[in-house]
């Protein structure tokens, strides 16, 4: 019998108590590849979203009225703990692979979508790589330089190598968050506000040290749509969106 009432408690929070009390405001997409050519390693093609998967799911928020927004405009309204009219969504990209520019960008400027990047400088500059997609070049300077001009793009900082920050110790950490973004900054001169961190690792150090040098949100690298009055700035939740889940419908139904 308890087991009974623990699994009611349980669902009148979920579907009674949390869409009154924090309702869903909207939610951070977070992609990597957008490629027709999918890579040979099974668990990376959850990273791997095909162009026309990609403006599908674009195609289909655009007809549930949902406004797309850039960070700087999710910052306006979660700092200040906005409620919204219409859900939002902001759409983001993690290490900043080349076909983000060939094939995600025409598509996000025929739509005129502001977008994020999160990039680290030493896979930009091909200094490093992440180990697993030596197949998926990166952004060069010359391409975010290019980029930059957009007035929809906005760059964000991932690291200067692309490392799992809690596992770093305090001075490696502390030139892992201001090396990035200070490069970012002198290589592109626009300032760096926001984060993304590699693999979705931190910790309340990596956290804390993120605030003090000046980012103002992080981002994770899984979770659910953001509700009001219910999220940490530096530790926001994003939704991976992949080529054979079903996205849209679970879209529907979080968001609609």
């Amino acid at each position: 019998m308890c087991g009974k009432w623990k699994n009611i408690r349980r669902w009148f929070s979920k579907y009674v108590l949390q869409p009154i009390f924090h309702p869903i405001l909207g939610e951070v997409w977070l992609f990597h590849s957008i490629t027709d050519h999918f890579t040979r390693i099974p668990d990376l093609r959850l990273c791997e979203v095909s162009p026309t998967r990609f403006e599908a799911l674009i195609q289909d928020a655009l007809k549930k009225n949902v406004q797309f927004i850039s960070l700087d405009e999710l910052y306006a309204i979660l700092s200040q703990g906005k409620r919204v009219t219409r859900p939002f969504v902001s759409i983001t990209f993690d290490d900043g692979y080349d076909n983000i520019f060939f094939n995600a960008y025409p598509i996000l400027k025929k739509y005129n979508i502001p977008f994020c990047v999160f990039v680290a400088p030493k896979l930009a500059t091909g200094e490093c790589k992440i180990s697993y997609e030596e197949e998926r070049p990166t952004m060069s300077y010359d391409i975010l330089r290019e980029l930059i001009k957009d007035a929809l793009f906005t760059i964000g900082a991932h690291s200067v190598h692309h490392v799992e920050l809690n596992k770093l110790s305090e001075i490696e950490l502390y030139k892992e968050l201001l090396q990035s973004k200070n490069e970012l900054e002198v290589q592109l001169n626009k300032q760096i506000n926001y984060m993304a961190y590699p693999f979705g690792s931190y910790s309340n150090t990596v956290i804390e040290l993120a605030e003090k040098l000046g980012y103002k949100m992080a981002f994770a690298a899984w979770g659910s749509a953001i509700r009001l009055n219910n999220y940490n700035l530096m530790t926001l939740p994003r939704v991976i969106k992949t080529e054979h889940e079903d996205d849209i419908n679970q879209y529907r139904n979080s968001l609609i």
